[in-house]
């Protein structure tokens, strides 16, 4: 995540994991595995503003940091595995 602009996209991954939004404009709900620095939950917020948008963290000490990655109160970092909390699970 860049200082300067915090709601871009600086890294070519996580622009195409933003593809999605070429078929699916206004999705309702958007579910990220691993919070990371919070990029994309920070773009989500910022250009998806109706979607409610979930980051799924198992690491306890990425969720402890963030605040510091500024998460949006209106958006949540929760933590947990992937395969017990996704409603797809069977697929995982």
């Amino acid at each position: 995540m860049l200082a300067q602009e915090p709601y871009a996209l600086a890294l070519g991954y996580t622009r195409t994991m933003m593809g999605f939004l070429l078929s699916q404009p206004n999705p309702r709900r958007i579910s990220i595995v691993g919070l990371g620095g919070g990029s994309l939950a920070k773009y989500c917020y910022r250009y998806v503003p109706d979607a409610i948008i979930t980051a799924v963290e198992i690491d306890p000490d990425v969720l402890a940091l963030r605040s510091q990655f500024q998460i949006p109160p209106r958006r949540r970092a929760v933590h947990g595995d992937l395969r017990g909390w996704c409603p797809l699970r069977r697929f995982v």
